[in-house]
C-alpha cells in the first residue's frame, strides 16, 4: 500500500525547514490533475483510501492529542472525520474490507506498550519511519474502532497490507525471519501466510491488481537510491518491471481499469517527488501528472477511476490529503524516460539522502525516501 503503504506525512518533506520564504515559480500546466482540493488540516496527513463505494476515505494523521500516527475516516468531501484506531502507538496502511466495508485492517502497535510515548526530540525532529518489530495487523469495526481480530503475530514488522479485490486474500510486507522487507500474503483471516517475494533489497508496498490475478509493488535491489515498480503473478517467478527511469519510483496504484499505475517519483532531489502514470503492459511508457515544487506522493484512485487521491504540500505547509478529478492522458501523451540518466542529485545546501527507514508509510517507507501508504509505498 498500498508505504506502502506508511502508512506518513510524511517524512521525507518533512526533514527539514523551509529556509526562507521565496517567491513559488511557477507550476507546469497538470491537465490530467484538474480543481485539486485539500481535504485535511491536521498536523500532518496522508496515504489517503477510498471505500468500495467511494463515499468515504481511510488515512492517516497527527494531531496534537496523539504522539503518532493514527488512522481517521471521513466523507469523501473531507466532512466529517473521526478516529478508528486506537489511538495507541503507531498505525499504518488502511484499507477498507471490500466483502464489508463497515470493515477494515490496517496496522498498529498499540500491543506494545513502548511505543506509546513519544519519540525522543531528536529522532522526531527527523520523523524517521521505523520497520518497527510491534507492527501488526489486525482488523478492526469502522463504525466503533474496535478491534475484531489480530491476523498477524509473527516476529518483526507486518504492515503495508491491502486486501485482494474479492476480499479474500490480503498482501502485506513483512521482515519476519529478520531480513530485508519481503512481500508476504495471507488468507483474510489471517491463516495461510505465504511469502511472495523473498529478494535481496527492499521490497514492499503491495496491492493486487483490479483483477485480483497479479501484485503491484516496489523494490530497490541493486542500489539503495534506486526504486522500481514491478508486477508478480502469485505462483509464478517471472515478474515485470513497470519504470524504467534510475530513481526512487515509489508507491505504485492501480488505476481500476487495470491498464496503468500511478506512483510518485523524485525529480528534483529528494525532497521534490511528482505524480507519473505509467502503461502496466511493461513498456515503460509513462506521462507526468503533477508539476508541484514540492511533495506530491502516495496516489490512489477512487473507484471509478474518475478522482485522484494523494498526499502533497503544495499549499505550502504539512503534507496534507488532497483529490482531484482525473482525465486520463491519450496514448499519444505517454514516453519512454531515458534509462541511462543519472538519478537526481541532492539539491545544494547540504540536503542529506534519508538513512534506510526513513520515510512516511505505505511505502511511505520508502526506504530510500519518500513521504509516507506507507502505508503501502
Amino acid at each position: 500500500m498500498r508505504s506502502p503503504r506508511l502508512a506518513l506525512a510524511l517524512a521525507l518533506v518533512a526533514l527539514a525547514p523551509a529556509t526562507a520564504q521565496e517567491p513559488a515559480p511557477a507550476r507546469p500546466a497538470e491537465p490530467w490533475v484538474k480543481d485539486p482540493r485539500k481535504l485535511t488540516d491536521d498536523s500532518r496527513a496522508g496515504e489517503a483510501y477510498f471505500s468500495p463505494d467511494g463515499k468515504r476515505i481511510l488515512f492517516q494523521a497527527i494531531r496534537p492529542e496523539h504522539p503518532h500516527y493514527q488512522i481517521y475516516v471521513m466523507d469523501a468531501d473531507g466532512a466529517n472525520r473521526r478516529l478508528v484506531s486506537t489511538g495507541k502507538g503507531k498505525t499504518t496502511c488502511a484499507f477498507f474490507d471490500p466483502r464489508d466495508p463497515t470493515r477494515f485492517i490496517y496496522a498498529s502497535t498499540h500491543l506494545d506498550p513502548r511505543t506509546h510515548a513519544p519519540d525522543p526530540p531528536e529522532r522526531g525532529a527527523r520523523y524517521r519511519w521505523d520497520y518497527d518489530d510491534a507492527f501488526d495487523i489486525f482488523l478492526a469495526s469502522l463504525e466503533t474502532g474496535e478491534v475484531l481480530a489480530r491476523l498477524t503475530d509473527a516476529p518483526g514488522y507486518d504492515a503495508e497490507c491491502a486486501f485482494s479485490p474479492d476480499g479474500a486474500r490480503i498482501v502485506f510486507t513483512s521482515t519476519r525471519g529478520g531480513g530485508d522487507p519481503d512481500i508476504w500474503h495471507m488468507n483474510a483471516d489471517g491463516s495461510d501466510q505465504r511469502p511472495l517475494v523473498q529478494a535481496k533489497g527492499q521490497d514492499g508496498g503491495p496491492f493486487f491488481a483490479p483483477d485480483g490475478r497479479t501484485v503491484l509493488y516496489r523494490a530497490s535491489r541493486e542500489r539503495e537510491d534506486v526504486m522500481h515498480a514491478y508486477l508478480l503473478r502469485p505462483g509464478e517467478a517471472a515478474q515485470v518491471q513497470l519504470t524504467r527511469a534510475p530513481r526512487v519510483n515509489w508507491a505504485p496504484y492501480f488505476h481500476p481499469g487495470g491498464r496503468h499505475v500511478v506512483y510518485a517519483a523524485n525529480v528534483g532531489g529528494h525532497r521534490t517527488f511528482q505524480l507519473f502514470l505509467v502503461l502496466a503492459d511493461g513498456s515503460g511508457r509513462e506521462v507526468q501528472l503533477t508539476h508541484d515544487p514540492g511533495f506530491d506522493g502516495l496516489p490512489t484512485f477512487s473507484p471509478d477511476g474518475k478522482r485522484l487521491l494523494w498526499t502533497s504540500t503544495r499549499h505550502g505547509g504539512a503534507p496534507q490529503v488532497y483529490v482531484a478529478d482525473f482525465v486520463m492522458p491519450p496514448d499519444d501523451a505517454f514516453r519512454v524516460p531515458d534509462p541511462t540518466a543519472a538519478p537526481p542529485a541532492e539539491r545544494p545546501g547540504g540536503e542529506r539522502r534519508p538513512a534506510q527507514g526513513e520515510g512516511g508509510e505505505r511505502g511511505a517507507r520508502p526506504t530510500q525516501g519518500g513521504g509516507e501508504r506507507g502505508a503501502h509505498g
